[in-house]
């Protein structure tokens, strides 16, 4: 009897321990997540500036000086695209073990 208890003890603790770790495990991908979000929306403010930066050149009537910006705005634009996907990776983790849990508990 007080085997059985011992190896029910043991398999409580590392239930619990395996909950501790998807609880941190989950948040540190919200975690990341949100860095992606915060970086995705640097590269589209950046681009804005640059839009507009490459608007009022073409309004002066430098052409080439528009194009600069308009690719520099492109590339930022790419970056936000970029960190947008990271993050919706990082969702998708987190969202993985949330259903992996919700099996292991029933």
């Amino acid at each position: 009897m007080k085997k059985h208890l011992i190896v029910l003890a043991t398999a409580c603790s590392f239930l619990a321990f395996q909950q501790a770790n998807f609880a941190q495990t989950a948040t540190e991908h919200h975690q990341q997540a949100a860095e992606q979000h915060l970086k995705a929306a640097e590269h589209h403010e950046q681009a804005a500036k640059h839009h507009r930066e490459a608007a009022k050149q073409y309004q002066a009537g430098n052409p080439s000086k528009a194009a600069e910006h308009a690719h520099i705005a492109h590339g930022h634009h790419l970056q936000a695209q970029h960190h947008a996907e990271e993050a919706a990776k990082h969702h998708a983790e987190a969202a993985t073990k949330s259903e992996t849990k919700s099996e292991t508990s029933k």
